[in-house]
């Protein structure tokens, strides 16, 4: 097995730094983005500011992501509707 010698030694540990620090970057850059995605999930179900709900659309009496529903369902099973000809 061959020697190395004190440049190929250098070269060799600076390699070892450079991916080390590579691996933490792309590490801390996904810790980052998933803990944002949390909290963007959290605040989406306890913050109505950016909410596509409307209560008119939501049974009466029941809360999704903290909005209540106002939509009262109409009875039509004794509707004697016939059809055009």
């Amino acid at each position: 097995m061959k020697k190395l010698n004190g440049k190929q030694k250098l070269m060799g540990a600076i390699a070892i730094i450079i991916v080390a620090v590579i691996i933490a970057i792309v590490i801390t850059t996904r810790i980052i983005s998933n803990n944002q995605v949390a909290n963007d999930s959290y605040a989406a179900t306890t913050a109505n500011a950016d909410s596509n709900l409307i209560a008119n659309y939501i049974k009466a009496g029941i809360t999704i992501g903290g909005i209540t529903g106002t939509l009262e369902s109409l009875n039509t099973f004794d509707a004697t509707a016939s059809a055009k000809i």
